[in-house]
């Protein structure tokens, strides 16, 4: 939580350390669980055109 109220903050980049792929998988979830839950951090949260609230829900991960 305190990620996500620093970054809807303060936009920069911030790296998510985790021991393996999976667990910072586990931690990215949780904080796009949890973007839509107050409004300060969702009116601060952009979607794309091409995107939808719904579809950002679903899509938890991305391995780069």
């Amino acid at each position: 939580m305190a990620l996500l109220t620093a970054a809807s903050t303060f936009p920069e980049k911030y790296p998510i350390v985790a021991p393996d792929n999976k667990r910072a998988a586990l931690l990215i979830a949780k904080v796009i669980k949890h973007i839509f839950d107050n409004p300060y951090t969702e009116a601060r949260f952009n979607v794309g055109k091409e995107e939808s609230k719904e579809r950002i829900l679903r899509k938890r991960s991305k391995n780069r």
